[in-house]
């Protein structure tokens, strides 16, 4: 069955869109455009058609159906009952064309039933994309014709012009119903809008031919009305014989239909006849147009907000700076923040954009975007409080408030980035021992459970434990406490022990130690050298040691002993006295260097035996 042509192609709000963006310029956002919906069987007169006198561009064509299109000027409309011209030129697609040229527009587009009695039409501003008929089993002089109509935004509409048995009674309408909404379910996409319009010769809203036509429309109230709140639609305007239904996306932008001056909140039954409480009768129509000879129908309009702005799309999915994966499933991230990137796409133009980053999984209180809520946000970096598996979702929004959203899962892994020694800095004795702690420090700041592993650079040994002894002099040593490739140290001096401890720990038990026998003042060998004279002269406390050398060549009085070289700690001094109460020191010299050293002091005698001199030998410990 073929169908009438299509010409012209109307110029809407985003073509004007399109040609700016030839010129270089930014196009501008479209705002949503009303697209008004007619189901019309508004035939009169004996032959229950249009009339075509005057056909032509120049509009004016007479006849009640034919003013009543011009002056509601619908947007789209489905047509039943579409018979144009009378004789030879009856239903041509030259007369079609003429006639659709005169009530609508020469933009306008049409399909309609070839061959049939009383064929079913559709009337479009916009493009038609495609059409066809489904074959109406239960009656032979009409099928139900569908359209795909380009309209304005990014989703496109399907509509079905029917027209229901009159005489089969709701039996035949309710397996009209049926057919119908098999034929949705099977051909129109989900995703597109969908109306169905037409004359469903009902004779209630609650037929059940309706409430099947239910499960893939919207059949529900509020109902298009007169201005004095009347829906019905046939001739006595007592049944709603006419309806359009749109599907559920279309029928949530329902919006008040406008016609001239006056404003229809639920949509229109037109009916030229009525005056109260107003007379509504847009040029060219008449007051005795709706209820012309034949004419069993009202026309009945809805209107519909479409969104004639693309929504924005992601260029480039929502990514992070991470390089490692665990499974595909997350990006892991070892630090407390990684970089975040997505890219949109707009008609407007990417700069219009502005990126929103949200926690859509896992704790939110537990990030912050450097950067969020502008066009710059595209690049931006989160900042983790705690570890975790969170989902980070950026939305990308247009100027028109429309959004895209793209999605990143990312793993926030505890990882150590630091450890903690104590104590960091300590002084010991030989054969000292320290235990060192340590304890490894997450990218939070926290402790976290790792092994350590100890080592030292010098001055002793530590344990796997951490416990150090303190063997060799020196430093300052590094005992080092390590996880992997993470490492710190602590500085660890070792000072030599003190000579004259070890010195008293070689000749006295602990006993002798404990009873006081080694104290400096002691002489347990009663050899008239006390413990600090033994050891500032290296004798053995526990033997005999015998009188410091002494000489007297009639001139001077010379004394002479031996110390060990460099012994630490010991202040050696000479002194000599003429009444054995004030003393006064005399110089020490070293005659002979090496491991043991001699020194000597002396001291000019008198020949006066009233004039004696003394000299001694005084050991101090530092």
């Amino acid at each position: 069955m073929s169908l009438g042509n299509s010409i012209g192609r109307h110029f809407s709000i985003m073509v004007t869109a399109v040609m700016f963006g030839m010129f270089g310029m930014t196009a501008f956002l479209s705002a949503d455009q009303v697209i008004r919906i007619m189901a019309a069987n508004t035939t009169s007169g004996s032959l229950q058609s249009y009339p075509t006198d005057n056909l032509g561009p120049a509009g004016g064509l007479s006849g009640p159906g034919n003013r009543i299109f011009q002056g509601l000027d619908p947007d789209i409309v489905l047509v039943q009952e579409m018979n144009v011209g009378v004789g030879a030129g009856k239903n041509t697609a030259a007369t079609y064309r003429a006639w659709v040229d005169g009530n609508f527009g020469t933009t306008f587009a049409y399909r309609v039933e070839t061959g049939k009695q009383l064929p079913n039409g559709i009337i479009s501003r916009f493009p038609i994309m495609e059409s066809g008929v489904w074959e109406d089993a239960q009656i032979d002089n009409r099928e139900f014709i569908w359209a795909k109509i380009d309209i304005p935004g990014d989703k496109d509409l399907w509509v079905i012009s029917v027209h229901f048995s009159s005489g089969g009674g709701s039996s035949t309408r309710q397996a009209q119903a049926l057919a119908l909404r098999a034929k949705i379910l099977e051909i129109i996409p989900a995703a597109d809008y969908l109306v169905l319009g037409g004359d469903l010769n009902t004779n209630g809203r609650g037929e059940q031919c309706i409430s099947t036509l239910s499960a893939v429309l919207s059949t529900g109230a509020p109902y298009p009305v007169d201005q004095n709140g009347q829906d019905g639609t046939n001739a006595s305007r007592a049944k709603p014989y006419d309806w359009v239904i749109p599907d559920a996306d279309l029928n949530a932008r329902s919006t008040p239909l406008t016609v001239g001056n006056r404003t229809f909140p639920s949509g229109l039954v037109y009916d030229s006849r009525v005056t109260t409480p107003y007379s509504f009768r847009p040029a060219p129509i008449l007051a005795g147009d709706s209820g012309a000879p034949s004419m069993q129908h009202m026309a009945v309009m809805r209107a519909f907000l479409i969104p004639t702005a693309t929504a924005p799309t992601i260029a480039i999915a929502a990514d992070s700076s991470s390089t490692e994966t665990d499974n595909e499933l997350f990006e892991i991230v070892r630090s407390s923040s990684v970089g975040l990137t997505v890219l949109g796409a707009d008609d407007a133009g990417e700069a219009t954009l502005n990126y929103t980053w949200s926690v859509t999984s896992g704790a939110g209180n537990s990030v912050s975007f450097s950067s969020n809520g502008t066009n710059a946000s595209k690049n931006t970096m989160a900042n983790f409080l705690a570890p975790g598996s969170y989902t980070l979702t950026a939305s990308v929004q247009n100027l028109l408030g429309q959004v895209v959203a793209s999605s990143i899962r990312v793993r926030v892994v505890q990882t150590a980035t630091s450890i903690e020694i104590s104590p960091p800095t300590v002084t010991l004795a030989i054969n000292d021992t320290q235990m060192f702690t340590a304890s490894l420090i997450d990218q939070f700041n926290q402790s976290m459970p790792g092994a350590i592993a100890w080592s030292v650079t010098g001055g002793g040994t530590i344990d796997t434990s951490g416990l150090f002894m303190a063997t060799t002099a020196g430093g300052p040593f590094l005992v080092v406490a390590s996880n992997g490739s993470i490492s710190t140290n602590s500085s660890i001096s070792i000072i030599p022990p003190d000579p004259w401890v070890l010195w008293r720990s070689d000749y006295f038990t602990a006993g002798e130690l404990a009873e006081g026998l080694a104290e400096d003042s002691m002489d347990p060998d009663a050899d008239g050298f006390t413990n600090l004279a033994e050891y500032a002269l290296g004798s053995d406390p526990r033997a005999f040691t015998p009188p410091v050398r002494h000489d007297f060549d009639g001139v001077n009085l010379t004394l002479q002993f031996t110390r060990p070289a460099s012994l630490p700690g010991i202040i050696y001094a000479a002194e000599a006295s003429s009444d054995l109460a004030n003393w006064e020191e005399v110089p020490l010299i070293t005659t002979d260097e090496g491991l043991i050293e001699t020194l000597i002091t002396t001291v000019p005698i008198s020949p006066d035996p009233a004039l004696p001199r003394f000299i001694r030998l005084r050991f101090e410990r530092q």
